[in-house]
């Protein structure tokens, strides 16, 4: 059982992607901003201003929505977390021959 377990183990290897795939990649991603403890929503906004304007810069990036006091990920406020949706371009635009 457990040599027929490692083959099965090692098959799935072997065989599951290793990349996106172009139906399971949903067309966003979501970026967590954590700043030190105590830091204001003002400098938590600051720096995701920034990395907004860093993302709209990177091909393949259609648009950013970003929230300044909220973390997506732990699903609570706090001043010093913040959350950016990057949307993506459909992934035929985002793919090159290269």
């Amino acid at each position: 059982v457990y040599a027929g377990l490692l083959v099965l183990t090692a098959y799935g290897f072997v065989t599951s992607p290793t990349g996106f795939i172009p139906d399971q990649d949903q067309g966003y991603v979501l970026v967590n901003v954590e700043l030190p403890d105590a830091a204001s929503v003002q400098r938590t906004n600051d720096v995701i201003a920034k990395l907004e304007r860093i993302a709209l810069q990177t091909p393949g990036v259609k648009r950013t929505m970003a929230v300044a006091g909220f973390s997506a990920f732990f699903q609570c406020d706090s001043s010093n977390w913040g959350t950016i949706f990057v949307v993506l371009q459909d992934f035929e635009r985002r793919t090159t021959r290269e």
